[in-house]
């Protein structure tokens, strides 16, 4: 007995569009600067001393440009600020790379040309049929050659900012939950001991941020906790609000309430039809089985899951066609 796919096929069918502009507000949400300042200050050594006020204001200047296409490398259009969702990286022969995020950030009390390039990536699983870890790696060194003919031209390497692409899991596995992993190019002396300047290998770092399974989960480091509450797919609007005033002292204003509210109902939808769907072929497996164990009929079976006529009549229909 199998299950009528097109069960399946018409659940995903309808939440898939959901999905997609959810993760599309949700990438709204991270480029916001204050968000992005949180991001900043608790993953990198470079922004870590300083304030969120800081970093709004002396950092993240420019008004955030959300999809919109990316530059093409070897062409001499700079690298915008703040550059959003489906930004494009095309290199001939190579295909194409969309980052979720990316931007430019100046450096904290250095000189005005001084910069950063930042990749945020916001990831739904942490597993994949490839390691994501090098995905990123790949991501950072895409980011490191588009800067050919616009951050510097012929050999003059010494003006190659330094990128980060750092990757917010939202779904990882238990064992990954709560933890942040750096991973960067060091110095090793294999014989002498001589030492060059950091500044001129220290030139890329992929950072992880995995959130907790549970929302509720206190993980006891503040970016983890602030994350988990701000995409909680079960609080509502105002529970979110709260907690991110008064635990975070992040106070939504503007424009981003509007986009947090959607992002709310939006996760509360999809939370509800991916538990039903689950709860369907629960159900549905369990009749299945029934039927094969004591040899019954369809019906049979439901009555002895206590189902209602109106469930049955639901579930009838897909048993028959198995």
């Amino acid at each position: 007995m199998q299950l009528d796919t097109s069960v399946i096929k018409d659940t995903v069918e309808s939440i898939f569009p959901k999905q997609i502009q959810y993760d599309n507000i949700c990438k709204t949400i991270l480029a916001h600067k204050e968000i992005s300042a949180w991001i900043l200050k608790h993953t990198t050594k470079e922004f870590h001393k300083f304030s969120i006020e800081y970093i709004v204001q002396h950092c993240l200047t420019e008004k955030p440009e959300i999809s919109t296409i990316g530059v093409m490398p070897g062409t001499s259009t700079p690298l915008p600020t703040l550059r959003t969702d489906n930004t494009e990286d095309n290199v001939p022969n190579e295909g194409k790379v969309f980052y979720d995020i990316r931007f430019r950030a100046k450096l904290p009390q250095a000189a005005a040309t001084a910069a950063v390039i930042i990749n945020i990536e916001a990831q739904n699983h942490f597993k994949e049929k490839y390691p994501l870890v090098s995905r990123a790696v790949y991501y950072a060194s895409r980011l490191i050659s588009a800067q050919y003919g616009t951050e510097f031209i012929k050999s003059n390497y010494q003006d190659l900012k330094k990128v980060f692409t750092i990757w917010l899991c939202f779904n990882p596995t238990a064992k990954d939950q709560c933890t942040i992993n750096r991973y960067c190019i060091a110095e090793e002396n294999v014989f002498g001991h001589r030492k060059e300047k950091p500044a001129h290998y220290d030139l890329l770092e992929a950072i992880f941020v995995n959130l907790a399974v549970k929302t509720d989960t206190k993980s006891n480091n503040t970016l983890i906790d602030m994350l988990s509450v701000l995409f909680s797919k079960t609080l509502s609007s105002q529970e979110r609000f709260h907690k991110l005033k008064d635990n975070f002292n992040i106070d939504i204003k503007d424009n981003l309430t509007t986009e947090v509210d959607n992002m709310c109902n939006l996760g509360k939808t999809l939370y509800v039809e991916a538990y039903n769907e689950a709860e369907f072929k629960t159900t549905l497996n369990n009749i299945e089985n029934i039927i094969k164990a004591f040899k019954i009929t369809p019906e049979q079976a439901m009555q002895a899951l206590n189902l209602s006529k109106e469930e049955q009549e639901k579930y009838l229909p897909h048993l028959k066609q198995a």
